[in-house]
């Protein structure tokens, strides 16, 4: 199953705020949003956000609804197994599959809090991060333009997370941060 790929994450050196998923278990995570999480559920949450995304199989349907159900199957059984994955992270990089459906994003948040909670940090770090964000686009509508045209952080989905939150139950013991993340964002900065 897609929740057993072998995932890999890349940083990409970008200020803008900004990650995205690519078929075949890639995930690719801006600089600039790093450095705008204030702690580590923060960070994990957006990453366990782009794994739903993956293993909901968004990506994949995205290429196959502009491309052709044809163009991604040659691609897929072709001699080259890096090529479809290239393609895909060109693809995402310049926002092709980036527009997913508001079910979509719902689907890939509620998965994201389940995935942070099942490693250990707080489903709670969504809501801020996205909190946050919407605080930023007020003050400065450009500095987040570019994460809000891939992931449109409403005031429906913090609120929606914020139910699924409460459904989960008791999430004592799972970490807001920790030692690690500091290095991360200093490395960014």
């Amino acid at each position: 199953t897609m929740a057993d790929l072998d995932w890999r994450f890349h940083v990409v050196e970008d200020d803008a705020v900004n990650a995205f998923n690519a078929p075949g278990g890639l995930v690719y995570l801006n600089t600039g949003l790093i450095a705008t999480a204030e702690n580590a559920s923060e960070l994990v949450a957006v990453l366990a956000h782009e794994v739903g995304h993956g293993v909901a199989r968004h990506g994949t349907r995205r290429l196959s609804q502009q491309y052709g159900v044809a163009v991604l199957a040659g691609l897929v059984l072709g001699e080259d197994p890096g090529l479809v994955a290239e393609i895909a992270a060109s693809l995402a990089a310049a926002g092709t599959m980036a527009r997913f459906s508001r079910e979509d994003e719902f689907e890939a948040d509620e998965m994201g809090l389940r995935y942070a909670a099942r490693a250990g940090y707080t489903p709670r770090g969504m809501v801020t991060f996205f909190g946050r964000l919407l605080e930023m686009q007020e003050r400065e509508p450009g500095s987040v333009e570019s994460f809000f045209s891939t992931h449109p952080a409403t005031r429906e989905r913090i609120d929606r997370a914020e139910e699924l939150i409460a459904e989960m139950g008791s999430l004592s013991g799972l970490a807001t941060n920790d030692d690690r993340f500091p290095g991360v964002r200093g490395r960014v900065r």
